[in-house]
């Protein structure tokens, strides 16, 4: 019960409405001068997109080398966009 109620929160319809509803908290935390806490959400927001791509069951068929490239063009794309987001 509990396995089965975890996978459906990691599910890509969940994980796609709580990603940019975090996102956009941030995004009025910013305006309200909450920079730590836009921050935080912005981070939780983009390391949710990130871990899920990560962990995506289409990744795990692709050869070795092509997955790690796959994962660091992620990361990378993650860490770019919370980058941006810090300005």
């Amino acid at each position: 019960m509990l396995v089965r109620m975890l996978t459906k929160l990691w599910s890509w319809e969940v994980i796609g409405i709580a990603a940019p509803f975090l996102y956009g908290l941030g995004v009025a935390a910013m305006y309200g001068d909450q920079y730590a806490l836009a921050n935080s959400l912005y981070f939780i927001a983009i390391t949710l997109l990130v871990v899920k791509v990560l962990t995506w069951e289409e990744t795990h068929i692709l050869e070795k080398r092509k997955r790690y490239l796959l994962a660091s063009l992620i990361v990378l794309l993650g860490a770019s966009v919370f980058f941006v987001s810090l300005q």
